[in-house]
C-alpha cells in the first residue's frame, strides 16, 4: 500500500520520550514538520487513550515548531497511539510510532543513616529513596515505620532533595529525604522495616 501525503501538510515528525512510567508528570517534546510559527500550536491537545492534556509551550525553528506537553499518570500500562488536535485541523495529526506507558518500579529505601534512634526522643535520619517521582516539596511524601508487630507509626518528613538535578522534576529517580524518627510514649524498642510514598501516588 502506497500512501500519498502533501509534503507542505503539518505532520508530526518525532516526539521523545516514546516511554515512560505510569506516574506519568514528564514532559513529552513532539515536532511539528512545516508549522513555521509556533503561534498556530496554541490550544493543541494531545490525546493518549482517553486521557487529554494542553500545550505547555512551543517553540517555532526553521520551519518547525517543537510543542511540550505534560504527560498525564496511566493507571495501568499500556500501549496508546498518540492524536495532537490542533485548532482549525479537520482531523488528528497521527504519530510516527506508538507511545508506551510502562509499569512503576516499587519504591525502596536504598540507604539508611544512621541506623538507629532512640525511642524518648525524635532523631533526623537521612534517607536515599529509589523509584520515586522526583519532587523537592517534603509534604508530597510520606515515610512510615512499621515494627514486626505491625503496629505502623509516620515519621515527619523535613526535606527532600533530588539526586540528580539535572533529570526533569517529575522523573522517576533517586531521593534524598530526612526525616524524624517517631518517639514518645506508645513508641516500642524493636526492629522496624522503614517505606516511603508519594503522596499522589498512594
Amino acid at each position: 500500500v502506497i500512501e500519498s501525503m502533501d509534503p507542505d501538510a503539518v505532520r508530526v515528525s518525532t516526539f521523545a520520550p516514546m516511554q515512560e512510567s505510569t506516574y506519568g508528570g514528564t514532559e513529552l517534546r513532539v515536532r511539528l514538520a512545516n508549522m513555521p510559527s509556533a503561534d498556530a500550536a496554541a490550544g493543541a491537545i494531545l490525546q493518549l487513550g482517553t486521557r487529554n492534556t494542553t500545550l505547555t509551550r512551543a517553540t517555532a525553528s526553521a520551519g518547525s515548531t517543537d510543542a511540550s506537553f505534560l504527560l498525564p499518570p496511566s493507571s495501568a500500562p499500556a500501549t496508546l497511539p498518540p492524536l495532537l488536535f490542533l485548532r482549525n485541523a479537520s482531523a488528528p495529526l497521527v504519530f510516527p510510532a506508538v507511545f508506551e506507558y510502562r509499569s512503576a518500579l516499587a519504591p525502596s529505601v536504598a540507604q539508611l543513616s544512621p541506623s538507629a534512634a532512640p525511642i524518648s526522643s525524635s532523631a533526623r535520619i537521612r534517607l536515599k529513596i529509589e523509584n520515586l517521582p522526583g519532587t523537592d516539596d517534603p509534604a508530597l511524601l510520606a515515610v512510615e515505620f512499621e515494627w514486626t508487630s505491625g503496629l505502623r507509626r509516620a515519621g515527619t518528613v523535613e526535606a527532600v532533595s533530588r539526586s540528580n538535578p539535572a533529570l526533569h522534576a517529575a522523573k522517576v529517580q533517586a531521593l534524598k529525604v530526612d526525616v524524624l524518627s517517631p518517639s514518645g510514649e506508645g513508641t516500642p524498642a524493636g526492629t522496624v522495616t522503614v517505606r516511603a510514598f508519594h503522596r499522589a501516588f498512594p
